[in-house]
């Protein structure tokens, strides 16, 4: 009945109710064979994560069958479940993967779910076969602990990672290789809480021009910026690619990696995250799934998440929910269109910081004839933007405003 039930939405769930039940009496092979050959692919994308964790004779047939379908999202999703039971691909599918001419021909995220599939279940033994996002990606779940492989994967992929001639890559292995202590690592959510009642000076790369980006940001780091932010319209006009740019000419500074988004919360991070970025800005008027997806992301991959106050979202219940689903700090953004008739971010902060102990980063254009915002007690990061970006001369601007901010003393 389910199975030629009219709604779609009847039907995955029916797919969805398998996987989250193997044992259930609908997962074998008549149900599932009817799933994977559903007219809508919504269903087969259902069906291709329940075939993914179901052990039955016909499910390698199934795999191959999915990995075939003429939606990219419907392989995607057979690619994840692969990923999250960690059973390697038959050898049948993983030729498919590279010998497939539409496989050879496939978007660029799901070419790094592939590789991070064969990295995981040991299918991948030479560094050039992977990229550089797959490979930072599992290398910052080895340091939350969100993946836990045998010792041996364990070791094969930091191997590979060593012998990676990607910088961040390469840092990133180091790192594990030191055991490093993650607590007081700058990305950990930890560490970025206790930047409550602390002071913090975060440089907005809010500019569309790379080369003079690079510029401003390692003038902004020499003059003591903890953190580094690579704008939205630096991120549209290069791609996520800028992250790592910026990330590579600042190593030793936080970057802060401002994302605009209403959904697609987890992606946005993981985007981020496998850029380089160690903490992740979102912005835009997002759902609470979305939020919380994003923060599951974050945790897998070990950075901090803040997020924007939308317009008409300065409440306490809203505040407080959006806190519950583990957040790590909220950020009040003024938009630059409204100018002069734009609201007084102080106020807002103000306002804010007595419904959350979570750290506040706050903008609105702040410069050197501030003096009123520098000493203002209720902002711990405050985010400097055109003041720097747009000055003639970027290091003299940059050091002069940091040095102004940072001579005031720490809040106790």
């Amino acid at each position: 009945t389910l199975l030629d039930h009219r709604d779609w939405r009847v039907r995955a769930a029916l797919a969805d109710g398998i996987t989250a039940s193997a044992t259930s009496p609908a997962a074998n092979g008549a149900v599932i064979d009817a799933l994977v050959r559903d007219r809508d692919y919504k269903v087969r994308a259902a069906a291709a994560e329940a075939v993914a964790n179901l052990r039955f004779t016909a499910r390698d047939r199934s795999c191959r069958q999915l990995a075939l379908d003429d939606n990219w999202h419907v392989r995607e999703r057979l690619l994840r479940g692969l990923i999250t039971t960690g059973q390697p691909p038959d050898r049948a599918l993983a030729s498919l993967f590279s010998d497939d001419p539409g496989w050879q021909r496939c978007p660029s995220h799901i070419r790094s779910l592939v590789q991070r599939l064969l990295l995981l279940t040991g299918m991948a033994t030479d560094e050039n076969d992977v990229d550089a996002p797959a490979l930072l990606g599992i290398l910052r779940e080895f340091g939350t602990g969100s993946l836990t492989p045998p010792d041996e994967l364990r070791n094969r992929v930091i191997r590979i990672a060593n012998t990676s001639r990607h910088p961040l890559v390469a840092e990133e292995a180091a790192r594990l290789s030191k055991h490093e202590n993650a607590r007081d690592d700058v990305r950990s959510k930890e560490a970025f809480r206790r930047l409550r009642d602390h002071r913090a000076v975060q440089v907005a790369l809010d500019v569309r021009d790379l080369a003079h980006a690079v510029l401003v940001a390692r003038a902004a780091a020499d003059a003591g910026a903890q953190f580094i932010e690579v704008g939205d319209p630096l991120i549209k006009s290069v791609g996520v690619a800028a992250i790592e740019h910026v990330k590579e000419a600042v190593p030793g500074t936080t970057v802060v990696a401002e994302m605009m988004s209403a959904d697609w919360g987890r992606d946005q991070v993981v985007l981020a995250a496998e850029a380089g970025a160690d903490v992740v800005l979102l912005i835009g008027p997002a759902s609470t799934a979305s939020v919380a997806a994003a923060v599951d992301a974050s945790r897998r991959l070990g950075l901090p998440l803040v997020l924007d106050v939308p317009t008409g979202r300065l409440e306490p219940t809203w505040v407080q929910a959006m806190e519950r689903t583990g957040i790590d700090g909220f950020a009040i953004t003024t938009n630059i269109d409204l100018g002069v008739a734009g609201p007084r971010p102080l106020d807002h902060a103000r306002a804010l910081r007595s419904w959350t102990k979570l750290p506040i980063a706050v903008s609105g254009g702040f410069g050197a004839a501030d003096d009123d915002v520098v000493a203002d007690p209720n902002w711990d990061i405050i985010v400097i933007g055109r003041s720097i970006t747009d000055a003639v001369d970027p290091p003299t601007a940059a050091r002069q405003l940091i040095n102004q901010i940072t001579r005031r003393p720490t809040r106790a």
